[in-house]
């Protein structure tokens, strides 16, 4: 945070030295001014192909950062925070298919089973199927 603060105050006394408008941009292009969509996505595109990495868009940047913070278990209501989402339903829907099934141990717990220990539809068609035998 420190060097943000350091970069709005030097550009700040930029701008009054220069007579030009302050950019409150954090990454400004080399003319100064904030970057144009298409200046931006080349310039990305161009940082790419010179790492030799494939070529994605600038927008999965988002994703794959998404997908890391799930990874890490960042709680879901951080991930909106950062994105920016009206709600924590607009997160879920986008990144819900990213957390797969690795919290189906809650859902056992809740059921009461054990590793190991019967399903519960098993175990009710057999009580089921007892109590049938018994009334017969």
């Amino acid at each position: 945070m420190d060097s943000l603060k350091r970069l709005k105050e030097t550009r700040t006394l930029e701008a009054a030295m220069s007579g030009e408008p302050f950019q409150a941009w954090v990454f400004l292009s080399p003319l100064g001014c904030r970057w144009d969509e298409r200046n931006l996505r080349r310039a990305f595109y161009k940082v790419l192909e010179t790492a030799e990495l494939r070529r994605v868009r600038f927008h999965d940047l988002r994703h794959t950062h998404v997908s890391m913070l799930i990874q890490t278990t960042a709680p879901a209501k951080y991930i909106q925070e950062q994105l920016g989402h009206a709600s924590i339903q607009v997160t879920m829907d986008v990144y819900g298919h990213s957390y797969g099934g690795e919290y189906r141990h809650f859902v056992s717990r809740l059921m009461g089973r054990r590793r190991g220990s019967p399903h519960p539809h098993r175990t009710l068609r057999r009580l089921w199927s007892e109590q049938a035998t018994q009334v017969d």
